[in-house]
């Protein structure tokens, strides 16, 4: 299976269809971007975000997960929805994608109308998983992916909530990926700044105002060990943990490490699956 996977995302890479993929990001982000007078910097780390490391994490789950063409899959959170969009290329599952910002999802919705013959199999809805409620034939799914957006839910009972009511929509042994900044790595990945998400809520902030960084008082990061507490009350079983990226050390001498432990990683990813209901 995973030497089908590897292979099928190594003909994507150099078909036609990621051509035109990347060339639409690359439009769709500069158009909106220069509206904003965002800075050139700004534009290609969002093109760069969204096209080769997107690919990069795409093919991660759908080798871990063994994503194929008949599963469906329900992406909460998905921002621009250029992930959901992605994947659909890689795989061709059928892909509902979520997020609670209409301006988000109207730069999908034009890639999708640019370029549909890359998107028949997405379709865009406005929700907020914190307080909406889903419409009556939303899933059942084969895997539901929480891609970098929990870290947004405050609060331990917020986050319970959250995976419970989207494990419902699980079909029986379905899956549920999140995926989240690691709070141990020392870097705070918005700031950049080291070790400040580890500091109280109010001294944080004193530092990030002081310095014209962005405020962290609408995150809430989470371990790996308390995110699995939370999921196997949530009632996920065979939960298991997936490092991703690796942690950087800058010494003053000016030479640069990387330490590649798990524990240190730049962010991870938990899967839990669904209950077989119904199991003898």
């Amino acid at each position: 299976m995973q030497e089908q996977v590897a292979s099928h995302k190594g003909l994507f890479q150099s078909s036609a269809r990621w051509a035109d993929y990347s060339a639409a990001v690359d439009r769709l982000i500069r158009d909106a971007m220069t509206k904003t007078n965002a800075s050139e910097q700004a534009t290609e780390a969002t093109i760069q975000v969204n096209t080769s490391a997107m690919i990069d994490r795409v093919n991660e789950i759908v080798e871990l997960l063994g994503i194929q063409s008949n599963h469906t899959i329900g992406d909460f959170g998905c921002g621009y929805g250029f992930m959901p969009l992605l994947m659909h290329c890689v795989t061709g599952a059928k892909i509902d994608a979520y997020d609670r910002s209409e301006g988000f999802l109207a730069l999908g919705r034009s890639f999708a109308e640019a370029e549909p013959q890359l998107a028949s199999g997405v379709r865009f809805n406005q929700f907020d998983y914190l307080s909406d409620t889903l419409d009556e034939d939303a899933g059942p799914y084969d895997v539901i992916l929480l891609n970098n957006t929990l870290q947004y839910v405050v609060g331990r009972e917020q986050k319970l909530d959250v995976i419970r009511r989207l494990s419902a929509l699980l079909k029986p042994g379905g899956t549920l990926m999140i995926f989240v900044p690691n709070p141990i790595n020392p870097r705070e990945p918005f700031t950049r700044l080291p070790i400040v998400h580890w500091l109280p809520r109010s001294l944080a902030k004193r530092i990030t105002t002081k310095l014209g960084r962005r405020d962290l008082s609408d995150i809430d990061y989470t371990s790996y060990l308390r995110l699995r507490r939370i999921a196997k009350q949530a009632g996920l079983e065979r939960i298991s943990y997936h490092p991703n990226g690796r942690a950087h050390t800058r010494f003053s001498d000016g030479i640069r490490t990387a330490i590649t432990s798990p524990i240190f990683c730049r962010s991870f990813g938990l899967v839990g699956r669904a209950s077989l209901r119904g199991d003898p």
